[in-house]
């Protein structure tokens, strides 16, 4: 009696054309869902930025884990031009804050030597974002007058941005509603904004 031997074509294999299928649906909404970097000129973004306060915070300057120095009401409007991304790539303003805004009119500036390393091309996890720079800040008022600010723009596959704004290294924690403090400089920031497109 001789053996009985099957020979299947991996291209017919129901579970092959099963993967196939999942394969290109996933591909067709992430295609659908993808948007391009000239999609995000020509609008303005706004959002909050991250971290409320509890009822019972006593601290107010150490509320939020994640924000340090902005009010929990603190509200960040970006331009944004991703044409010029090599030189001002935009300004950003706040507004909602206690003892004045942070930022009025500030250019995002590209870090001129950033351009030519490796850093250029950071990634954060997730796959939501789709591109991501690091810009310099040099406000001229302002309670960050005179200091250098970083700031980390995401742009989303959503169409929406994620901005993050760190001056100093947060130990110095200022209470955001002590206008006296603020005014006298010194104190760190650090705020995650989400962003929405104002016109919407």
């Amino acid at each position: 009696m001789q053996p009985v031997t099957t020979s299947l074509d991996p291209r017919t294999h129901p579970w092959h054309r099963a993967c196939r299928a999942a394969l290109t649906a996933i591909l067709v909404l992430f295609a659908q869902g993808c948007m391009g970097l000239d999609d995000f000129g020509g609008s303005e973004f706004s959002g909050r930025v991250f971290g409320a306060d509890s009822a019972d915070c006593e601290d107010l300057a150490r509320c939020s884990f994640v924000r340090r120095g902005f009010g929990a009401e603190t509200v960040l409007q970006l331009s944004f031009d991703p044409e010029n991304v090599q030189s001002v790539a935009g300004t950003i303003t706040t507004s909602g804050e206690p003892c004045g805004a942070t930022f009025t009119d500030v250019p995002l500036m590209a870090i001129e030597p950033l351009l030519h390393d490796q850093l250029s091309l950071l990634e954060i996890p997730g796959a939501a974002r789709a591109k991501n720079y690091i810009f310099s800040l040099s406000p001229v008022s302002g309670p960050l007058a005179g200091r250098d600010v970083m700031a980390f723009v995401s742009l989303l596959r959503s169409g929406r941005m994620e901005v993050r704004l760190v001056a100093g290294s947060g130990q110095n924690a200022c209470n955001p509603t002590d206008c006296a403090q603020i005014a006298a400089g010194g104190c760190d920031y650090f705020g995650v904004f989400s962003l929405d497109r104002a016109d919407l």
